[in-house]
């Protein structure tokens, strides 16, 4: 399963936002994706949707398997990492997910993530990036024990700005349950003000691996050192591998998520010829999955050299999203 997170005040709606083009083609190739757009916790309903498309899909993919028996997790809670979690407080109530396994009950379950009531899933109170990681480890939660292990695809996430903290939080949310992600942040940032250690869960993991791309310049719109964007660290007590890269240079913060960019009066233009290039381009893709005659790998190349804007700092990123979230070896 891949799980992408779009950083704040983007979506699928902008043709250079590549994450919904990276998830169709990994769909095209038979994997399940979940793309979740990067809005404050007052735009939450569109989060939520999201969620239950997803869970939508996947019972239909479930059904097509012929109904395999769910499987079951297991949650040790006296893991540092569970009282990490629960520390946390306002983020998640990890019992609540106990028993969840049946389509029944999860429509239900994500749509009571706005309940701010003391043993309700999420508190929604401070920004979207907490929804965002709730909804995100439930839909992997799901998938995890509805398709059998031999159907499955390893649990790869990727998120920008905002929605890498929520991409770390969600590593931490699945791996509690005994799913070990790969993840992947390009400058993950939680927010104004300081972290407070009850929050590390932010920025810390436990498990799994994780690859931080972080950038020198600023996030727009906001005054130098104010929003605070710390490395990836591997908690103590457990046995996760981080690595931290060289910051880049020379690529704003905002444009990591993005295949271009143009000056404010070329905008319009070049986003109209971007989309038709896109839809053309995953026709393509589409025919080509289906025939198997080229792996995900080549595909996801081939948006980068047909489509984006090549830059030095893009480049490096677009190699980091591909070993992420391919499939196929190097």
């Amino acid at each position: 399963m891949l799980i992408l997170l779009h950083g704040s005040g983007d979506d699928d709606t902008k043709p250079e936002n590549w994450m919904p083009s990276v998830a169709a083609i990994m769909e095209f190739h038979g994997d399940l994706a979940l793309v979740l757009p990067g809005v404050e916790s007052s735009e939450w309903k569109l989060v939520k949707s999201r969620g239950i498309e997803f869970v939508k899909r996947l019972k239909s993919r479930w059904e097509r398997l012929g109904r395999p028996k769910p499987g079951g997790f297991q949650i040790d809670p006296q893991s540092t990492l569970f009282k990490a979690l629960s520390a946390g407080g306002n983020l998640t109530t990890l019992r609540d997910f106990r028993g969840a396994l049946n389509f029944e009950k999860a429509e239900a379950l994500i749509n009571g993530m706005e309940q701010k009531k003391e043993g309700g899933i999420l508190h929604v109170s401070g920004s979207g990036i907490k929804i965002r990681a709730g909804v995100a480890a439930f839909c992997a939660i799901l998938y995890e024990g509805y398709i059998p292990e031999e159907e499955r695809t390893p649990m790869r996430i990727v998120g920008h700005s905002r929605g890498g903290s929520s991409a770390i939080s969600a590593h931490n949310l699945i791996n509690v349950w005994g799913i070990v992600p790969k993840t992947l942040t390009l400058d993950p940032c939680h927010g104004v003000g300081s972290v407070r250690s009850n929050k590390k869960h932010w920025h810390t993991v436990w498990g799994g691996s994780v690859l931080n791309l972080p950038v020198v310049k600023q996030v727009a719109g906001m005054p130098a050192g104010t929003t605070k964007r710390p490395p990836i660290t591997a908690a103590p007590d457990g046995n996760a591998t981080v690595e931290n890269r060289r910051k880049l240079t020379d690529i704003k913060h905002g444009h990591m998520g993005k295949l271009a960019s143009w000056e404010e009066k070329e905008k319009k233009r070049g986003r109209a010829a971007l989309k038709g290039e896109l839809d053309t381009y995953l026709h393509q893709v589409a025919m080509e999955a289906t025939m198997k005659s080229k792996p995900d790998r080549h595909h996801l190349e081939n948006l980068y050299r047909k489509l984006a804007h090549n830059t030095g700092d893009r480049r490096v990123i677009w190699n980091a999203v591909v070993n992420a979230v391919s499939l196929t070896e190097e």
